[in-house]
């Protein structure tokens, strides 16, 4: 069998909605109101993030890897913020002074880590940002962002 038939014979769990008491009037306005507020919320972060996320597309697809401080300035993130961030969402962490991405993040093309050695001798490992990393990372920004308020 296809992917596909296995999908399709897979039953949806049932989800039993709970409508509020029409009969009732202050009740059922509530449950109006509550259903707008909601939507205009989601409206009004779609709009706020819409020039953001165009904004990102257009410079990521320009120019290729970023560093940590470059993408926090791109997002407009506090670096401390984006630091806890990044550290709570276990995307990086610091290994003897420098970030690195966690394996999965590399894996998934979201990092990429460049290796070299300084003028004085010292080795280093440096993980950047790919286009991908960045619109990635922008979307769980916002979304983490919006959770905050």
């Amino acid at each position: 069998r296809s992917v596909l038939d296995k999908l399709k014979s897979l039953e949806a769990p049932r989800v039993i909605a709970t409508l509020p008491d029409f009969s009732n009037p202050v009740a059922a306005a509530r449950a109006w109101a509550d259903e707008m507020e909601q939507k205009q919320i989601a409206q009004q972060a779609l709009a706020i993030a819409a020039p953001k996320v165009e904004f990102v597309d257009k410079y990521v697809q320009s120019t290729g890897l970023k560093g940590f401080r470059q993408t926090a300035k791109l997002l407009r993130a506090n670096e401390a913020r984006f630091r806890e961030f990044l550290l709570d969402k276990k995307i990086m962490y610091r290994m003897g002074g420098e970030w690195q991405a966690y394996q999965q993040h590399i894996h998934a093309g979201r990092f990429s880590v460049k290796t070299g050695t300084s003028d004085s001798g010292h080795a280093f490992n440096q993980a950047k940002f790919t286009a991908k990393g960045v619109t990635w990372v922008a979307g769980l920004w916002a979304q983490y962002n919006l959770e905050a308020q």
